[in-house]
């Protein structure tokens, strides 16, 4: 032990020697005159060193030091007057210029753009009341039937990164505050393999179908406190399909362009609660989330086109086909047109759609869309809607409703994102010709 102590002493000395020696050599070499930079050496400055990461590193005091993503400037041992100490073989300017660490609190991010990778997170806040006069069937995607006023608080989060403009990863992660659940509608890889014309999608994706299933986030891109009654009872509602995709974007000017899509997905699935229960067409929106073919090996497949003609015109047109029974091998076809048209302040939108499912007795057919017309002042969105739907088998469900609504923007300078939204929308029975319920929501948003 004596021995040991007395090795580690002896190089801590000669250690704090050289330290010495080279700062008095440094100093010393300070005081003589300067020289012309070409005869100040005989011996050919060294190359510099490369990473394996690209980082390029200093060879010579001359050098400009580059600066830590933290903004400090770390010098070199010569600059500093130290000497060329190595650890491991590896100089010592070398590990004060390199940010290998993954200790620090935030390092990992600082790394990520030595490799072209930036990440974000962002998010949507959504707080209000609802209710309505009357309870309305379950088989209404209309908040389950309540007829109280209730408060509802969702918070939904957009986690991604780009990695060198090629590669682009996104997820959802969605928490409903009233059943205090967590849910996703996707969670995606994009691959860019040519320029816009042409980008290959893998995993979980929102279905392009219409203009309301759009991403990032359908309920908050829609300008109302409540989505057109066709939306959750003709086509399924923020519908998400695990499956493959093809999409690009054809632009001739600005404003001006050709989008298109093609999918393969497992595609929907009516669930049969009892073996060899009648196949009846039941509530579309309960078909999504078969994210496992345990039933059958059939998938479906969908796509759409959209044109952009002028500046604020927009025309669209989506189809859907597949199998969507457990068994038997019944199918299920979706067809949508929707359109857009922005001039100045005013916006008119209006999508149509049908669907068309196989029975074992029938073939049933379901209708549903709505018109929608906007006038944008400075601070205020007035915005009138009407929508209907007729679903066969389910005649009693039939409904036309007309939506009055304001939309309210505290801050449209400093924060857009925010808005207050109120509706009020009375709805009729078309089978009876009867009110079927009046319903009133207040809603707050912000993105951020």
């Amino acid at each position: 032990m004596a021995r040991l102590l007395v090795v580690r002493f002896h190089t801590l000395v000669v250690m704090l020697g050289l330290c010495i020696g080279g700062q008095v050599s440094a100093q010393g070499s300070g005081s003589q005159p300067e020289v012309n930079a070409s005869a100040s050496t005989t011996e050919p400055a060294p190359a510099p060193l490369m990473e394996p990461s690209g980082l390029r590193l200093s060879g010579s005091a001359t050098e400009k030091v580059p600066a830590t993503p933290g903004g400090l400037v770390v010098e070199s041992s010569k600059l500093l007057g130290l000497p060329e100490l190595g650890i491991g073989g590896i100089p010592l300017a070398q590990l004060l210029e390199s940010d290998a660490t993954f200790s620090g609190l935030g390092s990992f991010t600082k790394l990520l753009p030595k490799y072209g990778i930036s990440s974000y997170v962002h998010g949507i806040i959504t707080a209000g009341v609802v209710g309505q006069t009357l309870p309305e069937p379950e088989l209404l995607n209309d908040h389950e039937g309540e007829d109280t006023p209730r408060f509802i608080g969702e918070l939904t989060l957009f986690v991604g990164a780009e990695l060198m403009n090629r590669v682009f990863v996104e997820a959802q992660v969605f928490f409903d505050a009233v059943d205090t659940t967590l849910s996703s509608d996707f969670a995606q890889l994009d691959l860019r393999v040519f320029r816009d014309f042409l980008f290959v999608r893998a995993g979980r994706f929102l279905t392009p179908m219409g203009g309301i299933n759009i991403y990032p986030e359908p309920q908050f891109m829609f300008p109302l406190t409540d989505m057109p009654l066709f939306y959750g009872n003709v086509i399924p509602s923020e519908w998400g399909e695990l499956g493959l995709q093809f999409y690009g974007r054809y632009k001739w000017g600005d404003g001006r362009g050709l989008s298109y899509s093609f999918y393969v997905v497992n595609g929907l699935e009516q669930r049969v609660v009892n073996p060899g229960d009648p196949l009846t067409g039941g509530p579309i929106r309960d078909m999504r989330n078969n994210f496992l073919d345990t039933h059958n090996s059939h998938k479906s497949v969908g796509w759409q086109f959209q044109m952009e003609p002028s500046p604020g015109l927009t025309f669209g047109v989506s189809g859907y086909e597949g199998v969507y029974t457990e068994k038997d091998g019944y199918r299920i076809y979706i067809a949508d047109a929707h359109m857009s048209w922005k001039r100045g302040k005013f916006t008119l939108r209006g999508e149509f759609a049908t669907t068309l499912q196989d029975t074992e007795t029938n073939t049933l057919l379901k209708l549903g869309g709505y018109g929608l017309l906007s006038y944008r002042f400075r601070y205020v969105e007035p915005i009138v809607m009407v929508d209907a739907i007729r679903l066969d088998g389910s005649r009693e469900l039939d409904r036309i409703a007309a939506t009055f609504g304001v939309v309210v923007f505290p801050f449209p300078q400093k924060v857009p994102s925010s808005s207050v939204r109120a509706s009020y929308a009375p709805r009729w029975n078309l089978q009876t010709g009867e009110i079927a319920t009046h319903h009133l929501s207040l809603e707050a948003r912000v993105a951020f």
